[in-house]
Formats: structure tokens, sequence, C-alpha cells
């Protein structure tokens, strides 16, 4: 609550419950995205705070929100969400490399797996999840940031 940052927005407060989706919009320059930004960790606040399950955490980077369970899913997809480039699986298994590897080496059997759980449950629509990223539509592209958190 009150989250303020110097030049981008002022006294920001709402509550979320568990198994909420919280979603902002405005127009452009409105710091709908600045604040997302902030609550991820992703650039700093002058003031405010967050609480997170009665605790108060204060990220300093994105790696902190997410290690406290806050992933920012960006808008600009294409540039900011996923690797144009890439396959499906990696994309989705970038955030769980410790998860994926052993003693530094990637595990494919164990990408493909954890990819192909996330594209089950969010119904994804592409031929293989070797396809490259960038040859999929918008909203698939979409499914792919969400799987990775």
């Amino acid at each position: 609550s009150g989250l303020s940052h110097p030049t981008e927005f002022d006294d920001i407060g709402f509550e979320l419950h568990r198994g909420e989706i919280l979603g902002f919009y405005g127009l452009v320059g409105a710091g709908r995205s600045e604040v997302m930004q902030a609550i991820s960790g992703i650039t700093r606040t002058s003031s405010g705070t967050i609480t997170l399950e009665g605790k108060a955490i204060a990220p300093k980077s994105a790696a902190d929100s997410i290690d406290a369970g806050i992933v920012y899913v960006p808008e600009e997809r294409g540039k900011q969400g996923v690797v144009i480039g890439l396959p499906i699986f990696q994309n989705i298994s970038l955030p769980s490399l410790k998860r994926t590897s052993k003693s530094g080496v990637l595990r494919l059997a164990e990408e493909f797996a954890l990819a192909r759980s996330y594209t089950e449950r969010l119904d994804l629509r592409a031929a293989s999840l070797s396809q490259d990223v960038g040859t999929l539509s918008g909203g698939n592209q979409q499914k792919i940031v969400i799987a990775k958190w």
C-alpha cells in the first residue's frame, strides 16, 4: 500500500486474495506497466509496502519477487516475454534451469516434461514443443510467458 515512484506513480494501493488474478488497464503512459514492474522488483519504489501472506517484502530485484511468488507478465511478449528463435520447451524451462539440470548439464527429458505439463494445462496450440516460439500466435506466446512461472 502507498507505493510511490518519484516520476511514474503516487500512492498506489490494492488488496489481492489467494486465487485472484489482478490486471491493470489504462491508456498508454498512464503508469500501469510501471506499477507492475515496481511490484515485481524490476524497478524500485520510493515509498510504500508490499505485504504478501501477512509478511512485508521489499523486492530489490526481479529475482527477489520471483522467490516471493510475484512475477511480471509483460504486455510486449515478443520483446520482453519470450525468446524468439528458441523452441517452446526452452522458453518455458529457462526460469527453471536448476530443476531441469544436474551438475550443470541440462536434461532434455526434464525440460520437455516440464513444458508438456504446462502447455497441456494452458491448452497451447502448437505442432510440437520443439517449434520456434516465434511461429506461435500472440495468444499462444502469452501462454508461454505464463507457463514460465
